[in-house]
């Protein structure tokens, strides 16, 4: 690849980092390139999986959250001291509901230890295995479809599942959120 070609392809991409979607005319215009120019440059970018072409333009692709399996193995400790600090915070609770994540496995790993006499809804595989430790800790599993890569359920069937139950506490993970917000 020419020197030219990187330097123009960093610059498309600086740019959608700025803008989160953009089009080949506004591209064409901020570079002081032709938009066959611009079309072109796009189409690698996008075979390099680095944007994703849309209709007259393109966006920035988003990096895809590891699957559940590999943030089990990352930040450990700080998964524990959110466990830590959460888990005092639900004693007392009779009925908590728990997503999926990484997180979560451990805080319900907290609740297991820690707590009695309680009942957890969920619609993650990782957390009722967990729980499944304390006796004394009922466990509801929403039904749905499986989602391998995250260990849960999900889908209409379990959101109307959940729709219909109540709980003291809900313990969520933010799983796939960016720095702007976004998923």
């Amino acid at each position: 690849m020419s020197r030219k070609k990187a330097i123009r392809h960093k610059a498309i991409i600086d740019q959608l980092e700025t803008n989160p979607s953009m089009r080949v005319g506004e591209l064409s215009s901020v570079l002081g390139v032709t938009k066959e120019t611009i079309r072109r440059d796009l189409e690698e970018l996008s075979e390099q999986n680095i944007i994703d072409r849309t209709y007259g333009g393109a966006v920035l692709r988003q990096p895809s959250e590891a699957v559940l399996s590999e943030r089990h193995k990352a930040m450990r400790e700080e998964r524990s001291a959110i466990a830590k600090v959460a888990t005092p915070l639900l004693k007392g609770a009779k009925v908590i509901m728990i997503g999926s994540g990484a997180t979560t496995v451990h805080v319900a790993k907290r609740i297991a230890f820690e707590m009695n006499n309680a009942t957890v809804i969920t619609h993650s595989f990782g957390v009722a295995t967990v729980l499944s430790l304390n006796p004394t800790i009922k466990v509801i599993m929403a039904p749905g479809e499986y989602c391998a890569s995250e260990g849960a359920v999900h889908g209409a069937q379990t959101v109307r599942f959940l729709s219909e139950l109540t709980a003291d506490w809900a313990v969520l993970g933010a799983s796939g959120m960016t720095a702007t917000g976004s998923k």
